[in-house]
């Protein structure tokens, strides 16, 4: 007996995903794809609009059950009329992780870290080079 799949937030994330690829192959498919006649044209967008809306009547039936999910996650298609896109707000950057490099290395110098010049070295291979 096969085993059933769950119905749970990640199953509907993955059905949300699975609807905005089919609007994007509809999108694709009607602006792009080249047909003999039109018949076949409508006859395969008819048959992958009958996909997409198998799989948008389970996520709606999963929404009304109360199914979680994150609005942003919403395939465009599904999104209410008055959805508005979140802003991603700003990242904080501590104080410690903004500080200059050599600030940095002053610090680990003095903290008894030992820091290593590459500068130094090169300069000191250059200048061996030169004296050959």
């Amino acid at each position: 007996m096969p085993a059933i799949a769950p119905r749970d937030k990640y199953f509907l994330r993955t059905l949300h995903q699975e609807i905005s690829l089919f609007d994007r192959k509809l999108a694709h498919l009607q602006k792009y794809e080249t047909f003999a006649n039109e018949t076949l044209r409508d006859a395969a967008v008819k048959k992958m609009m009958t996909k997409r809306d198998s799989l948008a009547v389970t996520a709606r039936q999963l929404h009304a059950d109360g199914v979680e999910f994150k609005p942003s996650e919403l395939p465009p298609s599904l999104r209410p009329e008055d959805y508005v896109t979140p802003e991603p707000e700003p990242e904080v950057i501590p104080e410690e992780a903004s500080a200059p490099v050599a600030t940095q290395r002053a610090a680990a110098v003095g903290s008894g870290q030992k820091s290593y010049d590459f500068g130094k070295e090169i300069r000191d291979y250059l200048a061996q080079r030169k004296k050959a």
